[in-house]
C-alpha cells in the first residue's frame, strides 16, 4: 500500500506521536533546553564548605578547599582562591554584597592550639582576591559545617563568635568565669576593608546562634538562658538592638532546634525541633518583628522535607516557594507550592504530571522549576516556568540531556540572562552546568 493510500487519520496520529516523542526528548525547536557548557568534574568532596553565588557575569562555586569563579556565559575558569595550608572551609555567607562573599575556614585540632573554624575572610568575587581576614572564636576544635556563622549585607560583613564554655543546647558549661561577654559575640566590619564598625550588645543571658544581614537590618537568632530561641534585629549603622521576639508566638522553641534564616528581608526563618510536637515550620515576620505567616511542613499539599537542599525552597515576590512530596497510592510525587508570607496560606500549587522536582529559581515575578517525570525515569528532565502570583504555567521545555540523578542532586539554581545554571555538590560531580533554549 502506497503512502497516498494510508488514511489521513492514521498519518495524523503517527505525526502527533513523533512530534510528542521528539519534543519530550528535547529535539523540537522552540521547546527544548540544550547544554551550553559544563564545568570539569570535582573529585573529592566534604559535607562542609559547599556554597555558591552569581555575581554579574561570574558564577562562583565553593567547596571545602577552594573558591572558584567561572564565566557564566562560557563556563571557563576565571580564578581560584585556595584556602591556606591544610585549612578547610566551614562556613559560607548565603548572600553577597558589592561583589563580596564571606567564608570561614580552619583546621581540625585542639581548640587551645588554634583548632576549629577560627578565621573569617572576605573574597572579591570578581577577581578571586582575598580582601581581608580576621580571627573568629570557634565553638570547638572540630571542623564541621557552620550554618549562618557569617553574613553580608548593607556594606557590612557580620561575624558571630562562639563560646566553647557555653552550650546552646545543654544546661552545663565548663566555666562561667570564662563565658564570652554578650558585647563580644556579634560584630560587624566593613565588607570591603575589614575595618571594625560595631559590636552589638546582646540581651541579658543571650548569645547569637544564627546570623543574617540585609540593607535594612542585621538579624540574629538568639539562644537565651539555654532554654529558648528568639529572633532579634540590630541597626546596621551602629548595632543597636531594634527589637527581639519569640520565634514562635505560641510556645517557646527549644535551643536544640535546627534553625536557618531563609531571608533577612523579609525575615523568614525555618525551624525544626527534635520533639514530634515541636515547631516544624517556616515562620515569617514583619520588619518590626511581629509574627506574620506560619507555614507548616505538613499540610494538604503534602510534606515539605526539612532537610531538602536549598535549591527546593525560595523566598521572592512576597511568597515562599517550596517542593512538597504528595502521597499518591503506594508512592509520592512532588508538587511546587506557593505560600503567601503575610498569611501563611497556600496561594497555588503546580503538579504537571507525576514528577519529582529537582530544583527551582524564584525572582522577577516568575518561578522556574526543573522536574523529572518519575513515570519516565531519569532520562527526560523538564523545565517549567510559572507566574509567581497566579501559578499559571508560562513555558514548558524538555532537556536534551539528563540534568539530575541520585549522585548529581541539584544544590542550587541560577539564572544569567538567557542561561539556566545548575549547581551540584558531592563526589565526582560536575559542579556547574548551563543550559540555553533551543
Amino acid at each position: 500500500m502506497g503512502l497516498l493510500a494510508i488514511p489521513v487519520g492514521i498519518v495524523a496520529v503517527v505525526a502527533t506521536l513523533v512530534v510528542a516523542l521528539v519534543d519530550s526528548e528535547g529535539y523540537w525547536p522552540g521547546g527544548a533546553m540544550v547544554r551550553a557548557w559544563e564545568a570539569p568534574r570535582d573529585l573529592n568532596a566534604a559535607d562542609h564548605g559547599n556554597g555558591g553565588w552569581l555575581v554579574d557575569d561570574t558564577v562562583i562555586r565553593t567547596r571545602f578547599d577552594a573558591v572558584t569563579g567561572f564565566g557564566a556565559a562560557d563556563g571557563k575558569e576565571r580564578w581560584e582562591y585556595v584556602v591556606p595550608g591544610r585549612a578547610e572551609i566551614c562556613a559560607v555567607s548565603t548572600t553577597t554584597v558589592d561583589g563580596i562573599g564571606l567564608i570561614a575556614y580552619g583546621e581540625d585540632g585542639d581548640l587551645e592550639k588554634g583548632g576549629g573554624c577560627a578565621t573569617a575572610a572576605a573574597i572579591d568575587l570578581r577577581t578571586g582576591d582575598e580582601l581581608w581576614h580576621t580571627p573568629v572564636a570557634p565553638e570547638s576544635g572540630t571542623l564541621q559545617e557552620q550554618p549562618d556563622l557569617v553574613a553580608v549585607g548593607g556594606g557590612l560583613a557580620v561575624l558571630r563568635d562562639d563560646d566553647p564554655y557555653w552550650s546552646y543546647d545543654d544546661d552545663v558549661y565548663n566555666d562561667p568565669g570564662e563565658r564570652l561577654a554578650g558585647a563580644e559575640a556579634l560584630r560587624a566590619v566593613d565588607a570591603r576593608t575589614g575595618a571594625a564598625r560595631w559590636k552589638a550588645a546582646m540581651p541579658e543571658g543571650c548569645l547569637p546562634y544564627r546570623v543574617s544581614a540585609s540593607t535594612a537590618q542585621v538579624l540574629a537568632v538568639l539562644a537565651c538562658e539555654r532554654t529558648d530561641l528568639k529572633l532579634a534585629a540590630f541597626d546596621p549603622a551602629d548595632g543597636a538592638l531594634r527589637w527581639q521576639a519569640p520565634l514562635d508566638a505560641r510556645r517557646s522553641v527549644a535551643t536544640d532546634a535546627e534553625v536557618s534564616v531563609l531571608s533577612a528581608e523579609p525575615p523568614v526563618v525555618q525551624v525544626t525541633e527534635r520533639a514530634d510536637r515541636g515547631v516544624h515550620a517556616f515562620l515569617a515576620f514583619t520588619a518590626d518583628g511581629d509574627p506574620r505567616g506560619r507555614i507548616e511542613f505538613d499540610g494538604a499539599y503534602g510534606e515539605i522535607p526539612a532537610d531538602q537542599a536549598r535549591a527546593k525552597v525560595a523566598v521572592s515576590d512576597g511568597r515562599l516557594f517550596a517542593v512538597a512530596a504528595y502521597p499518591y497510592k503506594s508512592y509520592t510525587y512532588d508538587q511546587l507550592v506557593a505560600f503567601d508570607l503575610e498569611t501563611g496560606d497556600e496561594a497555588w500549587r503546580a503538579r504537571p504530571g507525576r514528577r519529582d522536582f529537582s530544583g527551582l529559581y524564584a525572582g522577577g515575578g516568575r518561578v522556574t522549576a526543573v522536574s523529572d517525570p518519575n513515570e519516565k525515569g531519569t532520562s527526560d528532565d523538564d523545565l517549567h516556568v510559572f507566574d509567581a502570583k497566579s501559578g499559571d504555567e508560562k513555558d514548558d521545555r524538555s532537556f536534551r540531556e539528563d540534568v539530575d540523578d541520585d549522585s548529581n542532586a541539584l544544590a542550587d539554581v541560577y539564572m544569567h540572562e538567557d542561561l539556566l545554571i545548575l549547581a551540584r555538590w558531592g563526589d565526582a560531580v560536575r559542579p556547574l552546568s548551563a543550559y540555553e533554549t533551543w
